[in-house]
C-alpha cells in the first residue's frame, strides 16, 4: 500500500474558462501542457473548484499572471481564491514554498469580500503568528 500510486484528475481553468479536458496524473509527479491564448494577461488555475485533495505549488510567474483573476471582479471563484491561500500556507509550512512567494500572493486579497476567503486569510495570518 505504501507504494501505491493513485490516478489523480487535474482540472484546470484559464481566463477562457473551465477546461472540459481532465488530465489524469498517474505518477508521483507529472508535467502537463495547457495551451494559453498567448495573451499576456492569460493565467491558469490547477485543481479548479478544489475537486481533488492535493496541494498546488505556484511559481512566482503563475501568481503574477493570476493577480487579475484573484482581485475583486476577477474570474476566480471564492473557493479557488481560498484554495490558493490554503495551498500556499501549507507549502510554506512544509518548506516547499518561500514565505516571500506566499506574501506575493496575499497582497492580491486587499479588497476581498468573501467570507470563505477571509476565513482562509485569517487562518493563515494566525498561523504565521504562531
Amino acid at each position: 500500500e505504501k507504494d501505491k500510486i493513485w490516478a489523480i484528475p487535474i482540472m484546470t481553468c484559464t481566463k477562457a474558462g473551465v477546461s472540459d479536458h481532465v488530465v489524469l496524473m498517474r505518477e508521483k509527479t507529472a508535467t502537463i501542457t495547457i495551451k494559453l491564448s498567448g495573451d499576456k494577461d492569460d493565467w491558469i488555475k490547477l485543481n479548479t473548484g478544489q475537486q481533488v485533495p492535493m496541494r498546488v505549488l505556484l511559481t512566482s510567474t503563475m501568481i503574477q499572471r493570476l493577480e487579475p483573476a484573484i482581485r475583486p471582479g476577477g474570474q476566480l471563484s471564492a473557493i479557488d481564491r481560498a484554495s490558493l491561500v490554503n495551498d500556499a500556507y501549507a507549502l510554506v509550512k512544509a518548506g516547499h514554498q518561500s514565505p516571500q512567494t506566499m506574501m506575493q500572493l496575499l497582497v492580491n486579497y486587499k479588497n476581498e469580500e468573501s467570507y470563505i476567503v477571509w476565513k482562509s486569510l485569517a487562518d493563515v495570518l494566525n498561523g504565521l503568528d504562531s
